[in-house]
């Protein structure tokens, strides 16, 4: 799930797309679906990207099974890389 088209389209022809579940274009403050619908959520590089990680974190914990797990991989501060994407996406 992203909310970037790109990434979309990057990852669905990077990872097998059919046997992953697909993926989704959306907005992690406003996940689409059912109280308690994940064991487990992966979440790369999003948390520092959100308006509200509050409610990114709500929105993970509504979505999880009680006593599933959360792994959150931050990027504490911007890489060359993220910078020169960031500004490339600016232009």
């Amino acid at each position: 799930m992203d909310v970037d088209r790109q990434a979309l389209q990057w990852g669905a022809a990077a990872f097998d797309h059919a046997r992953a579940g697909g993926v989704l274009q959306g907005d992690g403050s406003h996940l689409p679906f059912v109280d308690s619908s994940f064991s487990a959520v992966v979440a790369v590089r999003v948390y520092h990207r959100v308006e509200s990680s509050e409610g990114l974190l709500r929105e993970i914990a509504r979505v999880l099974e009680p006593g599933g797990r959360l792994v959150l991989l931050v990027q504490p501060r911007p890489s060359l890389l993220t910078l020169a994407v960031d500004l490339q996406n600016e232009l």
